[in-house]
């Protein structure tokens, strides 16, 4: 083994190795941590070494004064300086010693102390060789605590951290290669040095290095430590036993051992710490294997036995000392006292159910909201702090603020449910939630700062620090989230504390615990070290909630009623501000704090000088064990009989397993008994190391029991297993179907409650419908858009966590129903858009009388909002309809049959049918009549048989027309005065032929691929710089000034609507559209070929897909997957191939034969279409696969010639 250097940051090797520098370490033989390794080598049962080798350092005083200087520049570290060479740091170096940090003033009076003239180079190690016969076993515990004897020796910034060389690698041969390697430096006496922060050499000044090369006088070591050094031993008998009054007031309470007189003899009864003690707290302090596991055991027993009141204990090792307490308490109490006052978490498989961001117990105690909020803002960075530290938590400064921010907008009153993701309440929220406004804020910053976006808040603070944060520029914002999500990934990125911390149901209520006798074990052994921190951090906060909640019921308790609070390897696990609230308030909160460590310094290194010295003022029992004893924990028990110095000195010399007692008196305000010598009770009986270990009977019995209390547990207070905050989201064309711009899936699923009301006739009143219903109309959407619906069981929980959607039971029918809330209401309602393409009030009138029409008959419709992108103005579809309609209200546009052919083309590019909306006109199939002439045939034919092309209102551009760079616009010349200016496009057989209004032709092509710029008869464009107008007429230029001078001479050429060329079906017969009159008595009919039929029919006599495919299968989309289907697909019983791999094959065929192709639902549509298959999920490697069974792909290869 070797002891290393540590250092905080690379260069803190210039730091001191201890942590007071006070006296010169001559006058201190209290911490000579030589004692504790001589009577550890004592133990080892392997010839050992024990080596330091040092050698003076050369003078090092110009890197320190370098040093000194960057501490006093505040540019110490890579990250100082590099926010220093961005941000030029313009303050003298005088303004910036004004304001250092605790650290860097530390680190500078460390510096100055340390005496860089005359300092060494030191290595520590030591080697055990065990002979051949020898078990190795015993040596490496013995190796294991050897290895502590210089645990208490480190400073703020600079200590010593060990190392087992065999146990850094994997294999065997590899770690004897290195211990060997270690053994030959030894016995080389080779001085090794390195580089970074862990190093294997110490740089220390001479203070330092005296406790590694001081060799004990023999009065200062153990038995069996002065027998192997020949040395002599004082101070080995028990020190006197306190009065006979004194021992009397302690036989009550809590037992812990068997005082010893001085000659060695322990009484008959136990020593007990009274139940009026007990809530001054106690310590047991005792190296590895000194019997704190045991004894903590003895204490469990013994506070259960007789205190009122439950007992909480945190287990850190996880070395079965909960199932081992639960054999004794079976024993002792009986199993069925086990099975029904015992609760054990073993974390991870059990997870404590509390509820943290929860603020209805403080509101139903009238607590005021704001400091609610506050404090459980307060508790949450408090508990990040005891993971981080509070040095590195508090770093980035913004980020404790944005923390509290975001939380108090989560709290909002107002705004709380809106702020997050599926909520349930503004009173409570899991942790997610404070992801998701992570995210919001995210969302919300540069390059586009959207304050719209951040989430909303009626506290100004909040808002006004939020707005602050989204308005800094882009390098700025990303340096704060990176703080923030740091922070929240401590919770986020452990999946164990994620559960514990999304959970909302109040299964743990410490409230509920304190009313009980109960025994409540944490074992938190399979934790990692910063999960269990920050797990511990929350029981913590959690009981002192608790415990303040009922501080005002104390009077009405027994006296003996303590809360009895146990955790073991404290220093770890509990150094945070919370223990110290704890530690304070124990008198009043009848708490009883129990502290087991190694030894107290430990807390020190942990939690800061201000918890251990709290931990030694407000902690009345001290248990201490053998140990290598610190000045503070000598002058806390020394006394005008024994000075720090002999008990250092009885501390060394006690036996493993036995204590020295120093306990407060019973009675408040009097002395209490000097120190003792305390025996260990014997291991509680039906512990398997006991000597009255379960019989195999018992053993059955208590394994009975045990699966009881882990159920009982699980199910009455653990975070349930099946209530996890929903992940479903809402698919995108899922979204598009429904009009939905949101993942959040309550919304897709209140826009299917409003269309199952419509269908029901029950929406003007908001009435229930059934869940049932609106479930399985959700899923029919989820197979049309070919998606994965989400389990009846998620949409449950979504249903219940929704702000949108309201549930009850209906008693008499006997089944769940559902509707919208206010705010579902508003999230429901369709709305059209307030862009120009989205009409005026009589067309979404007419939306809504159509909405309301087709609902009855089983249509879910989506009325859309307009955003100029080329949209419907709603969509419908039907279970039993393959193809969707695309619905355009024609309140205007007959009079503009272009526009009606737009509409056309738009439904035919999505693959829908299209339906128009009409009103009456001046018959009633007016505009009806209108309509089909427009769409049937899509030109207009004339009654001496010619045939002209609709113009569209745009001209006939190229390149983009004649204000871009490159383009013009195609003109032709004004012919007379009386010139029409239309632009008459006509069919003349195979040929399309331009005219005026008066049959002047002025082009004629034999197809509108060949009408080019070069063809018209002249084009035009516009010169930015000089603001011309530039007329090109084959082979002149003529300049115009303005745009009346050019209009005077030219008429602009309207370009033509040619079927063939913009419509995907330019036959467009009668059944391939439909047309609905909305009747001014309300009813709807269906228009088709001059007559009315009911609304009804409309499922019986518009085409679905049943279209006879071209000549040219690539003109027609079902066609082309038909041909996909001849070439790639096989139907084959039995076969199942993922839908994934069948579409990627589509995409590359298409591309192969330049054919665009569909989305993967339109073409899972089309391909169902043709042939029979089942769609299935399956597992492949453990992930769930969408596929298609029943058929299989060709054995061929996409860059086949086709």
């Amino acid at each position: 083994m070797r002891w290393q250097a540590s250092s905080m940051r690379k260069d803190d090797w210039m730091m001191l190795l201890t942590r007071n520098e006070t006296e010169p370490f001559a006058d201190e033989t209290l911490s000579l941590p030589l004692v504790s390794l001589v009577d550890e080598l004592a133990d080892v049962e392997a010839p050992t070494i024990f080596q330091v080798l040092f050698q003076r350092k050369p003078d090092w005083s110009p890197t320190a004064e370098s040093r000194k200087l960057d501490l006093r520049n505040q540019t110490d570290t890579l990250m100082d300086k590099a926010v220093d060479a961005v941000f030029k740091d313009t303050r003298t170096l005088a303004e910036k010693e004004q304001h250092l940090s605790d650290g860097a003033t530390q680190r500078l009076e460390e510096l100055s102390t340390k005496n860089p003239r005359r300092t060494f180079t030191v290595n520590l190690r030591a080697v055990a060789v065990p002979t051949i016969d020898a078990d190795e076993q015993p040596v490496d515990a013995q190796l294991d605590d050897l290895m502590t004897v210089f645990d208490s020796i480190g400073g703020e910034f600079y200590e010593v951290e060990r190392e087992r060389l065999r146990a850094n690698r994997h294999r065997e041969s590899s770690k004897r290669k290195h211990a060997l390697a270690v053994f030959d430096q030894l016995l080389d006496r080779e001085l090794v040095t390195g580089r970074g922060r862990t190093t294997p050499d110490f740089v220390c000044n001479s203070r330092e290095l005296a406790p590694f090369i001081t060799i004990p006088s023999g009065n200062t070591l153990s038995v069996e430590g002065s027998r192997r050094t020949r040395s002599e031993q004082e101070s080995r008998s028990s020190l006197p036993l306190p009065h006979h009054d004194h021992m009397e007031s302690l036989r009550e309470g809590m037992a812990i051992g068997h005082a010893v007189d001085e000659n060695g003899t322990p009484e008959d009864d136990p020593v007990c710490i009274p139940t009026s003690s007990l809530v001054t707290h106690y310590l047991r302090a005792a190296t590895t294997g000194g019997g704190k596991s045991k004894a903590l055991l003895n204490d469990i027993l013994s506070a259960s036995a007789t205190t009122d009141g439950p007992v909480i204990v945190l287990d850190h090792k996880g070395d079965g000392l909960a199932e081992n307490y639960m054999r004794a308490h079976g024993r002792r109490f009986g199993m069925d006292d086990l099975e029904e006052n015992v609760l054990h978490f073993t974390v991870p498989d059990i997870l404590p159910g509390f509820s943290f961001f929860d603020l209805r117990a403080d509101l139903s105690r009238g607590v005021r909201r704001t400091d609610a909020v506050k404090r459980k803002a307060d508790q949450y960075k408090q508990i990040l702090e005891l993971v981080m530290g509070k040095d590195l938590f508090r770093r980035a400064a913004t980020s404790p603020i944005l923390i509290e921010s975001l939380i108090k907008t989560l709290f909002d009153e107002e705004y709380g449910r809106e702020n997050g993701s599926y909520r349930e309440s503004e009173d409570y929220f899991g942790h997610e939630q404070l992801e998701h406004a992570s995210d919001q804020l995210t969302a919300a910053g540069p390059p586009e700062p959207n304050e719209e976006a951040l989430p909303k808040t009626t506290d100004v603070a909040a808002r006004r620090e939020l707005r602050r944060k989204v308005n800094t520029d882009a390098k700025t914002f990303s340096t704060i989230l990176t703080g923030l999500n740091n922070r929240l990934a401590y919770v986020s990125q452990d999946a164990n504390l994620r559960r514990i911390f999304n959970n909302t149901a109040q299964q743990l209520d410490f409230r509920e615990i304190l009313d009980s006798n109960q025994v409540i074990l944490f074992d938190l052994g399979g934790l990692s070290d910063e999960a269990a921190k920050l797990l511990t951090g929350l029981i913590l906060a959690m009981l002192e909630d608790a415990l303040r909640t009922h501080e005002g019921d104390l009077t009405q308790r027994p006296d003996d009623y303590v809360v009895n609070l146990m955790i073991d390897e404290a220093a770890s696990v509990a150094a945070s501000d919370v223990l110290n609230n704890m530690l304070e308030k124990g008198r009043s909160f009848r708490l009883s704090v129990g502290l087991a460590m190694q030894f107290p310094e430990q807390m020190q290194a942990e939690g800061g000088r201000r918890l251990y010295l709290n931990l030694l003022n407000n902690i009345g029992t001290l248990l201490v064990g053998k140990i290598n004893v610190d000045r503070e924990l000598a002058n806390a028990m020394a006394h005008e009989e024994l000075d720090p110095e002999a008990f250092a000195n009885r501390i060394r010399s006690l036996p493993r397993g036995e204590w020295i007692a120093q306990l407060p008196s019973p009675t408040f305000g009097e002395t209490g008994p000097y120190p003792f010598n305390v025996k260990p009770l014997p291991i509680p009986e039906g512990h398997p190391e006991s000597e009255s270990p379960l019989t195999g009977v018992e053993e059955q019995r208590f394994q009975d029991a045990l699966k009881h209390v882990h159920e009982r547990t699980q199910q009455e207070f653990g975070v349930p297993r099946d209530t996890s905050q929903p992940t479903a989201t809402t698919p995108d064309e899922l979204g598009e179907l429904l009009d939905v711009t949101t993942d959040d899936l309550d919304v897709a699923i209140a826009k299917t409650v409003r269309s199952v009301q419509l269908r029901k006739g029950v929406r003007e009143d908001n009435e229930w419908v059934s869940v049932e219903t609106v479930d399985e109309t959700l899923r029919e959407l989820y197979e049309r858009v070919d998606e994965e619906p989400p389990a009846y069981e998620e949409l449950t929980e979504i249903r219940k966590r929704s702000r949108l959607l309201d549930t009850t039971v209906d008693i008499d029918a006997d089944e769940l129903i559902v509707k919208l809330t206010e705010a579902g209401e508003t999230e429901a309602k369709p709305g059209t858009g307030d862009v120009r393409s989205a009409g005026g009030s009589d067309h979404d009138d007419a939306l809504l009388e159509i909405e309301q029409a087709l609902s009855p008959l089983g249509f879910t419709v989506s009325i859309l909002t307009q955003d100029g992108s080329e949209k419907p103005d709603a969509r419908a579809t039907h279970p039993d309809l393959e193809t969707p309609f695309a619905i355009e209200v024609e309140t205007t546009t007959p009079e503009y049959p272009t526009k009606v052919l737009t509409n056309l083309k738009k439904a035919q590019a999505e693959s829908a049918v299209p339906l128009f909306v009409v009103r009456t006109g001046e018959t009633e199939a007016y505009w009806a009549e209108r309509i089909e002439t427009i769409l049937s045939p899509p030109v207009r034919e004339l009654a001496n048989g010619e045939t002209r092309f609709y113009t569209h209102d745009s001209p006939l551009t190229f390149n983009g027309g004649a204000t871009e760079h490159g383009g013009v616009t195609a003109i032709r010349p004004v012919n007379g005065s009386d010139d029409s200016k239309r632009s008459v496009w006509v069919k003349d057989g195979d040929e399309i032929v331009l005219q005026n209004g008066d049959g002047t032709e002025y082009l004629r092509a034999s197809g509108w691929g060949s009408v080019t710029k070069d063809r018209v008869p002249a084009t035009y464009s516009y010169d930015h710089p000089v603001e011309e107008y530039l007329v090109y007429e084959r082979g002149e230029l003529h300049v115009y000034e303005s745009k009346a001078a050019l209009e005077a001479e030219w008429v602009t050429i309207k370009q033509p609507f040619i079927p063939t060329e913009e419509l995907v079906d330019p036959t467009n017969s009668t059944d391939s559209y439909a047309i609905v009159i909305l009747r001014e008595d309300n009813e709807a009919v269906v228009y088709r070929d001059g007559s009315t039929k009911p609304l009804e029919t409309i499922l019986e006599n518009t085409e679905q897909s049943e279209e006879t495919p071209p000549q040219n299968w690539k003109d027609d989309s079902d066609a082309i997957v038909g041909q996909f289907i001849s070439e790639w697909i096989v139907e084959e019983k039995g076969s199942s191939v993922p839908a994934a791999d069948v579409y990627s094959t589509y995409e590359s065929w298409a591309k192969q034969h330049e054919i665009t192709p569909d989305s993967p639902s339109w073409f899972s549509r089309r391909l169902s279409n043709q042939i029979e298959f089942e769609r299935t999920t399956e597992r492949h490697d453990g992930e769930a696969i969408r596929c298609y069974k029943g058929i299989s792909l060709a054995n061929r290869s996409v860059d086949d010639e086709f």
